[in-house]
């Protein structure tokens, strides 16, 4: 699914921003001989970050790998880089720095993964992150308090970034509003409209019943890498061909 995202954003730009985060020696070998930037996970891990051979969604080898991708990012924060993270289950339909561009006025925006919007519950496989002290310190925070539990990071989003909330019911972090993206323009794989998601609907017919545009949808909701494929397959939004081609964005392809 790498090879897919990279060739997404080969389509609707920011492949020339793509800096990716590698967890074996396969996936760093293919990226770079494509000429994308790569950062192998033993480069910045603590030596107590191990790496399972093996990885199950929901497993405990999974959770302790989910936890080293803000490892990753906090490295990244500390070199004084913003960082838009996406996991590669995410199709973008516009180039992702000008997708959060309009909606980044505080310095951490961050997708919805709540079947509705009534639940406020964080994504963290697609956020956008600013390199202020408050972010770093909340990173560290989400990090130390991932690697003291049993879960996988994504709910210490959740409890670190959301213990204090202003009268509108934000999340504050210190001094930093944790801003919500919204659910319209970039869909989880649960979030319904009239009771249907964007892969029952599709584009065409979900932008429709949003009337918003449509900046970017994730694959998630959904176990199993290739049952996601074949979602994505199956809503034309599947570039790779053989050799690792990206069919009909590679020159000479």
């Amino acid at each position: 699914m790498f090879e897919n995202l990279a060739c997404n954003l080969k389509l609707v730009g920011g492949f020339d921003r793509l800096v990716a985060v590698a967890f074996d020696k396969e996936t760093f070998t293919w990226g770079t001989a494509n000429s994308i930037s790569m950062i192998h996970i033993s480069n910045v891990a603590r030596a107590d970050h191990t790496l399972p051979d093996s990885i199950l969604y929901g497993t405990q080898a999974y959770k302790s790998i989910t936890k080293l991708k803000s490892v990753a990012v906090l490295h990244i924060l500390k070199a004084g880089y913003n960082v838009i993270f996406t996991d590669v289950d995410v199709v973008w339909f516009k180039n992702p720095y000008y997708a959060l561009q309009e909606y980044w006025i505080t310095d951490f925006v961050i997708q919805h993964d709540a079947r509705s919007d009534s639940l406020r519950k964080f994504n963290s496989g697609l956020y956008g992150v600013r390199p202020t002290l408050d972010i770093i310190s909340a990173f560290e925070s989400i990090i130390d308090a991932a690697r003291r539990s049993n879960s996988s990071e994504q709910p210490h989003f959740q409890t670190i970034l959301c213990k204090n909330r202003t009268t509108h019911g934000n999340c504050m972090y210190r001094k930093t509003m944790i801003r919500v993206l919204p659910s319209e323009t970039f869909p989880n794989g649960g979030w319904s409209i009239n009771g249907s998601t964007f892969f029952k609907l599709g584009a065409e017919s979900f932008t429709k019943l949003t009337l918003k545009p449509l900046y970017a949808v994730h694959n998630n909701w959904l176990s199993g890498i290739e049952r996601k494929i074949r979602r994505q397959q199956e809503h034309h939004l599947w570039w790779t061909r053989e050799q690792s081609c990206c069919s009909e964005i590679h020159a000479g392809c």
